[in-house]
């Protein structure tokens, strides 16, 4: 059969009134497109200030240039594996979500290259799956077209998704402790009382230093902490120690309500796992035995928290002493055991559809930081991880030696991630 003309359609010559040099145009705009797509990141802060509405332009011409079917454009989307992208794509984009999660949560330790290639590969044999099964039999028939295999396969589908969301760490799901590897047997020092550059404070008597030929370092804390965390596991034997990653995102310290409320109306609820930190915690310095502890919080201070029946902002009184004894309590758990408790002050926040009024706030949170006495028997440093990562509140490091340090602004990922935690545990003491 022959291709599609300009005589195939109603309206053809209203089409052909469209310049040949429009052809010129729309390709310009493509090749903007594909570039600012190479180019940008999905954090950019010219995409949220005007950069989207202006990339709408140049997909309007496409638009355009497509209705007309002797078009450059249109001869280029026309190629088989674009139509079958197009086909698959509305699958692919419902599934790879739940998809994404689980590569991630499965195998941790991918490099990202090849988990991003994993991630792909798997969107796209979802979305083929779904129009196959799914998509093209509904298309055809209506629902007659779903036979009980297809909602058998649907509900297997959907159950596998609430499964990967129900176990994604940081809604209730913990990762398993590392095996002690016996090959990794070169000795570290940790912290001792005046090692590194913190401020050190400490009220016992007993001896600080590495209490097993290979250290054992635990991270607790948010989301922030959760991303070391796995950079740390997954370095963890180049960096001859053994490492126990117990972040867990999207939980604060404090233990109120786990209520969270944003310009006075807008209310969040913390998962119900967040406010059990202390028996967890407990569990895990029993089981693992660490010798450095990091806790790693990224929270800024935003919003207002419930506690003892009244609403805190972060600057408050009352926030600032509720926070301090939680702070002296998680001290004490994570010290029980004569491990070292390393606390970081939290960077600013550099979102880039956020402006500064979060600074305030993460000034306060830090000043309660560095205001924690260490409770009896207990050794903890404070590291200023803030002052490194941002000298001034209008100077943020944003790459070392070509490593994006926080490709979100808030969170340390990749190399970036190592960086951090090269500089981190020199900090601490110890060697990265």
């Amino acid at each position: 059969g022959q291709g599609p003309n300009d005589t195939d359609l109603p309206d053809a010559p209203k089409l052909r009134r469209i310049p040949n040099w429009f052809d010129l145009v729309s390709m310009s705009a493509l090749a903007l497109i594909l570039v600012s797509w190479w180019l940008a990141e999905g954090v950019s802060p010219w995409l949220y200030r005007g950069g989207m509405a202006l990339l709408t332009l140049p997909a309007v011409l496409l638009v355009a240039a497509a209705a007309r079917p002797t078009s450059l454009v249109t001869s280029l989307l026309s190629v088989r594996p674009l139509r079958w992208l197009g086909q698959i794509s509305y699958g692919a984009y419902l599934w790879h979500w739940p998809w994404f999660i689980a590569v991630r949560t499965l195998w941790p330790e991918l490099a990202l290259p090849l988990r991003v290639g994993v991630q792909s590969a798997g969107a796209l044999v979802a979305g083929a799956v779904s129009f196959l099964l799914i998509e093209r039999p509904f298309h055809a028939r209506g629902v007659r077209a779903w036979g009980a295999p297809t909602r058998a396969l649907a509900g297997v589908a959907v159950t596998v998704a609430l499964l990967v969301v129900a176990t994604t760490p940081g809604r209730g799901g913990r990762p398993a402790a590392p095996a002690v590897d016996a090959a990794l047997s070169t000795p570290i020092p940790l912290p001792g009382a005046t090692a590194g550059t913190g401020n050190t404070k400490s009220t016992g008597s007993q001896p600080v230093g590495p209490q097993h030929q290979t250290p054992r370092v635990l991270i607790v804390g948010d989301s922030l902490g959760y991303r070391l965390g796995e950079e740390l596991t997954r370095s963890a034997e180049s960096r001859h120690i053994v490492a126990l990653n117990r972040a867990t995102p999207g939980c604060f310290l404090g233990r109120g309500t786990g209520r969270v409320r944003y310009q006075g109306t807008v209310i969040e609820q913390e998962p119900a796992v967040c406010a059990t930190w202390a028996n967890r915690w407990t569990e895990d310095v029993a089981a693992f035995d660490p010798d450095l502890v990091l806790v790693i919080n990224g929270n800024a201070g935003d919003g207002e928290r419930e506690f003892d029946g009244e609403w805190h902002a972060t600057c408050a009184d009352p926030f600032r002493r509720w926070l301090t004894a939680e702070l002296a309590e998680a001290t004490e758990v994570l010290g029980a055991g004569g491990a070292v408790v390393v606390i970081t002050t939290v960077p600013y926040p550099r979102f880039p559809f956020l402006d500064r009024s979060l600074d305030h706030a993460t000034d306060c949170m830090n000043r309660i930081i560095t205001s924690v006495p260490a409770p009896t028997g207990a050794t903890q440093r404070v590291v200023d991880l803030a002052g490194w990562v941002c000298p001034s509140v209008d100077s943020c490091i944003a790459t070392i030696d070509g490593d994006r340090l926080r490709p979100d602004g808030v969170h340390f990922e990749g190399a970036g991630a190592a960086r951090v935690l090269d500089w981190l545990l020199l900090e601490a003491g110890g060697r990265p």
